[in-house]
């Protein structure tokens, strides 16, 4: 009796440990998938514009160059995927879609500190980024079809 609850006890552990990761491995795949719904269209629309591909300027050329109708529909299919995935983490999945522009922005900053004057605009421009790939998570949160 007390085998068969140790490895009842055993396997719920490992479940457990295997929902942490998996959450965590979608807390980091939003910025990348939110870094791609700005760089696709870019580069299916040959708009793209790299001063360097090495440097955080390629993270701000992306964002410069934006197609901006296909961006904002790619940040809520990726919101819809993240949300339905993991519906726990909707918001804050959707919110960190847009992490790294102002990360990279915070660093240019830092680097070079009169490259960005207009910080305060830009920060809210990105906040406004935000949005569509959070609704999306929303929406595919409440999805009732579940995988």
């Amino acid at each position: 009796s007390q085998i068969i609850n140790l490895q009842k006890k055993h396997v719920k552990i490992k479940k457990e440990h295997f929902m942490k990761i998996k959450e965590i491995i979608i807390l980091m795949l939003s910025p990348v998938l939110g870094f791609l719904a700005f760089i696709i269209p870019e580069l299916f629309g040959k708009s793209l514009y790299l001063r360097e591909i090495f440097t955080l300027s390629f993270i701000g050329d992306v964002y410069e160059n934006i197609i901006l109708i296909p961006s904002v529909a790619l940040l809520i299919v990726v919101g819809i995927a993240l949300g339905f995935i993991r519906p726990r983490l909707w918001f804050i999945s959707g919110v960190l879609t847009i992490i790294a522009f102002p990360i990279a922005s915070l660093f240019e900053m830092i680097i070079s500190p009169t490259s960005h004057n207009l910080w305060p605009i830009e920060f809210v421009i990105y906040c406004i980024f935000t949005i569509p790939a959070t609704l999306g998570a929303y929406v595919g949160k409440t999805a009732k079809f579940r995988l």
